[in-house]
């Protein structure tokens, strides 16, 4: 049994392996912010296989959701404000927040996602600035743990990198032209 266990344990971590080199590939060839975040959530989802996936970006003293999985395209632009709810508190601590139970979380805003049990979110940062928080939900109790963690603070690395590149791509163009 335990065997097993341990097969299946590895094969999960080739998994989240392959995700973070297919990720690195794609976001190194990414031309456009909008192109990185469509990458980003389609490739996180199809390897980690969660309910619900979004990348929200630091606006003033706000975080737009950019690009998402599951949620209705109407809710994309969405603001949350810095410090409310599991998104805004991360932005805020710059620490990732892993929720086991959202019933039991008084600051988790309901995204619209059915069933929604847990959540985890991990702040985007580039140096010492924060760019933004990527944000998974689970329709199971507890779905997420410290490996979890491990993968998506290093997915927000990548992507914390590949955003201030296209930053200083487009600064270069305009400054061109």
């Amino acid at each position: 049994m335990k065997l097993k266990e341990a097969s299946r344990e590895l094969a999960k971590q080739v998994e989240q392996m392959k995700l973070l080199h297919i990720i690195g590939l794609e976001i190194a060839a990414a031309s456009d912010m909008e192109r990185l975040f469509s990458v980003v959530v389609r490739q996180t989802q199809g390897v980690l296989g969660y309910d619900s996936f979004a990348i929200f970006i630091l606006e003033g003293d706000t975080l737009a959701l950019k690009a998402a999985s599951y949620f209705p395209k109407e809710f994309v632009g969405l603001k949350i404000p810095v410090g409310k709810g599991v998104v805004g508190k991360c932005a805020a601590g710059r620490k990732i927040i892993t929720i086991g139970n959202v019933e039991d979380c008084d600051f988790y805003i309901h995204s619209g996602l059915e069933g929604a049990k847990s959540e985890i979110a991990a702040p985007i940062i580039f140096g010492s600035r924060l760019i933004g928080v990527f944000s998974i939900e689970s329709t199971r109790g507890d779905a997420f743990g410290a490996e979890d963690e491990r993968v998506l603070s290093i997915l927000c690395s990548q992507l914390g990198v590949a955003i201030r590149n296209l930053e200083l791509t487009s600064s270069r163009i305009v400054e061109l032209e």
